[in-house]
């Protein structure tokens, strides 16, 4: 069913007159935030901890990653976390509808796409339902962000199963670096209405806390066809963090939130009778309370530890079709021992307790329909200076063990070389693993019905296909991906700097490929037709390309970001028999970014973002065909004060509204992703 939102022009006027109203109050001339002042070496030097779960300069690491900072955030204007995440180069974020994503890196785009590992402050948000990200529903206040860390390529022998692909890592700031209070309000065209507010304030003794609350919705868009795409959208978060530095070796924080997101679709329902097919909506209702704690405590100057630990309760309504529940404990204790002046070592454990209930549907039955049990992991990783300021070695391994398939061990080996102080070059050899769903191992799915006299079904009944881990015996024991990297990065006069990464990948996997098993069985009700299971056709996809990026400085005030990547995908002669093509293609042979953050006075700054995605789809199959596309999107800020902002932006310019992606399951319905522009005010008290 289609929600209802009023429509924005009856609130637009009130939400314009109240934020010129303060903007007249506050407009005491303060420069705004010198972002493109900040050097190059200053950028090279930027601390990161996604490589290798310990602080290290961005410059020495060996491997592809890119970093976001607040001020990045900030000055894009960015109303949410896919749309952050359009800054970072190879990254490819591709909209399909008015809530609804897919990203990805290094090939496998999709909503859900579940080779991308995605964390907040270290903590894995990745879905056990169907391992991925529903990022409709991934509300981090992007105020409290700091930075957002992304790595390109596997790094399972660090964070684990399903950072196959990638890893991006949300650090977010500290209590106490987020005082008063906090006011930030967008509207735009489509019905868009975003409300955030945020209090923060010391609570003595070393310690700080904060509060916060968002809302957000937008209006239903328009389908291939011009008519309403379904796809409105509404959301409710709060959130609460506390931080405590206990001494200069000793600090603790607790955080909280509670989330409700509402966003409907516009699916296809199978039918036994002509046409056979209709349109369906419904409604992704998807509910989330956490509460997470972390302590970290340096015992001595060489060995510092850390435990964590969190739980996550879900709720997730898909209209009639699926009602699932997760219960997520995590518990993760690590080590960092300098234990010579060469050898900096890294360990760790985790265990996770998961209770996973789900009520099958007509559409969705789950055998079991109770699924528990408990995993866990070891990992130790060496980092080995082998000369000083020139070669380090990098060897590490981990090992989880999963509910459904058992333990997996994911090695990694990385060398890096700096002959000079502005330039490196490295390379890696590392595997990494990716683990059933639940979806996967334990539900068989009502996915299409083959209507009788077709090619594909000469006969007078309709063929129902169903699919599932449940009934399912070619399910693999081990999905893996060995890759092979290679990469060099460098700079030159605090002007530029450049990073190149070329890749290989052997991946081994048996997601989104079927073929029909068996003969049709005959089913009377609700219509005589035919039931055929569909089985897995497990595969080898060999994936190569290359991914740069450059940053060019031409004068104080103003900086250009370049980015390019280039995907190749191999699959077996079957891909298209089996639809494991629609999967392969789904990424762009080629991505393009460009960026240009100019200051225009001391309180104007320009941020203008041009993306080009190439084709998608496979070559010889016209359904599945996206055509390649080029948008602009801008943002002009106004600085009226030292707390106060207004921003003007528009986004998807240069294009006429465009399908960006079609749906990775066939049962969703294609949209098209609209020109939008939006105003928003910021302000701080």
């Amino acid at each position: 069913m289609s929600s209802k939102h009023r429509p924005a022009s009856r609130r637009t006027p009130r939400a314009i007159a109240l934020a010129a109203a303060l903007l007249a109050g506050h407009a005491s001339g303060a420069t705004s935030a010198q972002l493109a002042d900040l050097s190059l070496e200053d950028l090279m030097r930027v601390e990161v901890v996604s490589a290798s779960r310990k602080t290290q300069h961005l410059g020495e690491v060996p491997a592809s990653m890119h970093v976001i900072t607040a001020d990045d955030i900030r000055s894009s204007g960015a109303r949410n976390l896919p749309e952050a995440l359009r800054l970072v180069p190879g990254l490819d974020v591709a909209q399909l509808s008015g809530s609804r994503w897919g990203i990805s890196t290094r090939g496998f785009t999709g909503r859900y796409a579940n080779k991308l590992l995605v964390l907040v402050d270290g903590r894995s948000v990745y879905s056990p339902l169907y391992s991925g990200v529903i990022w409709e529903a991934e509300r981090v206040p992007l105020d409290t962000i700091e930075r957002i860390e992304v790595l390109h390529g596997p790094a399972g022998s660090v964070w684990g199963s399903n950072a196959v692909n990638g890893v991006i890592n949300i650090i977010t700031r500290e209590a106490g670096e987020t005082p008063g209070e906090l006011v930030d309000v967008a509207i735009g065209d489509g019905g868009r209405r975003m409300l955030r507010a945020r209090h923060g304030a010391e609570a003595g003794e070393g310690s700080a806390w904060r509060i916060g609350a968002m809302a957000d919705e937008g209006g239903a868009g328009r389908n291939v066809a011009g008519g309403d795409a379904n796809d409105s959208y509404r959301q409710a978060m709060a959130d609460a963090r506390w931080d405590r530095r206990w001494s200069a070796d000793a600090r603790s924080t607790l955080e909280a939130q509670l989330l409700r997101s509402k966003s409907d679709e516009l699916q296809e329902e199978a039918l036994y009778v002509p046409p056979y097919v209709q349109p369906l909506p419904l409604r992704l209702e998807f509910d989330r309370a956490l509460l997470a704690a972390r302590h970290e405590q340096r015992i001595s100057a060489g060995l510092t530890t850390n435990l964590s630990a969190s739980f996550t309760a879900e709720n997730v309504r898909f209209g009639t079709r699926a009602d699932l529940r997760t219960r997520v404990l995590d518990l993760e204790a690590g080590a960092l021992w300098q234990a010579a002046s060469e050898h900096e070592l890294s360990l760790g454990a985790g265990l996770r307790h998961m209770n996973l209930p789900a009520r099958s549907t007509d559409w969705m039955q789950f055998d079991p329909e109770q699924r528990r049990g408990i995993e866990w992991s070891l990992y130790a990783q060496d980092e080995w200076t082998l000369v000083p300021s020139r070669w380090r070695l990098t060897a590490g391994a981990r090992v989880d063990h999963d509910i459904y398939r058992g333990s997996h061990l994911q090695p990694n080996l990385r060398l890096l070389f700096s002959p000079a102080s502005d330039l490196s070059l490295w390379g890696g050899l590392s595997r990494a693993n990716r683990t059933l769903s639940r979806g996967e191992s334990d539900s068989v799915v009502k996915i299409a019905v083959i209507p009788p006299g077709t090619p594909a079904n000469p006969g007078t009944l309709p063929i129902q296909l169903l699919a599932g881990g449940a009934q399912d015996p070619n399910l693999l024991d081990n999905r893996y991906t060995d890759a092979f990297e290679l990469g060099v990065r460098a700079q030159g006069g605090g002007v530029w700097s450049f990073d190149l990464t070329a890749f290989a990948h052997r991946m081994r996997d048996d997601v989104g490929a079927r073929m029909i098993a068996g003969v049709p069985a005959f089913v009377a009700l609700p219509q005589p037709h035919l039931e055929a299971n569909t089985v897995g056709a497990p595969y080898t996809v060999h994936l190569r390309g290359v991914e740069a990026s450059a940053e060019w400085r031409p004068a104080n005030g103003w900086r250009h970001q370049f980015g390019a990547s280039y995907l190749e995908a191999r699959g077996p002669g079957d891909a298209s028999a089996t639809g494991l093509d629609r999967l392969m293609y789904a990424t762009p042979r080629w991505l393009a970014h460009w960026r240009s953050v100019i200051d225009l006075a001391p309180d104007w700054r320009l941020d203008a973002r041009v993306r080009h995605a190439g084709e998608r789809g496979a070559p010889d199959v016209p359904s599945q065909h996206v055509a390649a596309y080029t948008a602009l999107d801008a943002t002009l800020t106004w600085s009226a004060g030292k707390s106060t902002e207004l921003q003007f932006g528009a986004t998807n310019l240069l294009r006429p509204p465009t399908v960006e992606f079609l749906p990775d399951l066939v049962l969703a319905t294609a949209t098209r992703v609209e020109r939008r522009v939006f105003l928003r005010w910021r302000q701080s008290f």
